[in-house]
């Protein structure tokens, strides 16, 4: 509420006091330097010249200080790494906002998503699937794209196992569980996921490492 009162007002002097009396972690934007990355995103998502590939993209973009800013005390801004917890927690959020901005000005079917990722946030899904707790379980497989040439499967994986870059079999209630299995190994390497929506028992995750560029794709459908 606070942040929105301030774009409102344009004043930005309360906040910047409360963020002085508070500690940052390494890379965690002040509340006027966010401003200034949501305010860069919603220009560039706006503007039909500029064409992201998709939100990351959008994103990374709002980091760097743009040629139409006029006597910015900003400047570029550093992106981080999920080792800086705070500035990771914001980066998220920014993903989430880029394509929330992207399909408001570009439409859904645009461009922008040729890969038509899921907007569903992550941390949705874990209230999702638990409403589905009581349901039957199924049986999902997910398979790796720089797996492929294997054609093997592993067995149903146990709690405590990781699944990154391994084919393997989960037996869950909702296919939600799987994505999040699966998401939570992928970021806990140090990447972004992105989840494309092909039908209710089938899911495709694209994997990207910081420079927005995908590395792997997982395929999950149901068994």
């Amino acid at each position: 509420m606070k942040l929105l009162k301030a774009a409102y007002t344009n004043n930005w002097e309360s906040l910047n006091e409360l963020a002085s009396k508070e500690q940052l972690e390494p890379l965690e934007l002040r509340p006027t330097e966010e401003a200034v990355v949501i305010a860069r995103m919603k220009k560039l998502a706006k503007d039909p010249a500029v064409e992201p590939a998709n939100a990351l993209e959008l994103v990374h973009m709002s980091y760097a200080e743009q040629e139409w800013e006029r006597q910015s005390t900003i400047g570029d801004l550093v992106r981080p790494t999920p080792a800086d917890r705070k500035a990771w927690a914001q980066y998220e959020k920014f993903i989430q906002l880029a394509v929330e901005l992207l399909s408001k000005y570009r439409g859904i079917d645009g461009a922008w998503r040729s890969n038509r990722y899921d907007t569903v946030p992550t941390n949705d899904r874990s209230s999702m699937a638990s409403m589905a707790a009581a349901a039957v379980k199924e049986s999902f497989v997910a398979r790796w794209n720089s797996a492929k040439d294997l054609n093997l499967a592993a067995d149903l994986f146990e709690a405590n196992e990781v699944t990154y870059g391994i084919d393997g079999l989960f037996e869950c209630a909702d296919i939600f569980d799987v994505i999040q299995r699966v998401v939570g190994d992928i970021e806990s390497k140090g990447y972004v996921a992105m989840e494309e929506c092909i039908d209710e028992k089938s899911y495709i995750i694209h994997i990207h490492d910081s420079e927005a560029n995908e590395i792997d794709t997982v395929s999950i459908t149901i068994n």
